[in-house]
């Protein structure tokens, strides 16, 4: 798929390492005011520190709630009850 210049590739690659090859081949240039980069904990590693080498943009990966499984199973309850 095509967008203004920007191919995305098949989902049989791991989107950490397509987001490494779209990144590599675009000029710094191109992204001049982004500093923050959000991502999931794929990006936290060595993603993380080469778009900080690459690029000087910091990751962050935000932490996950953690939900109640009795809370799950109330809503689940509820909307399976008439």
């Amino acid at each position: 798929m095509r967008c203004g210049g920007w191919t995305a590739g098949a989902a049989v690659v791991h989107d950490r390492l397509a987001a490494q090859a779209l990144i590599g081949r675009a000029a710094p240039s191109e992204l001049p005011r982004l500093e923050l980069v959000w991502g999931d904990g794929a990006y936290a590693g060595t993603v993380a520190r080469w778009l900080e080498a690459e690029r000087g943009w910091r990751v962050e990966v935000p932490k996950r709630r953690k939900r109640s499984v009795a809370h799950g199973s109330q809503v689940w309850a509820h909307r399976a009850l008439p």
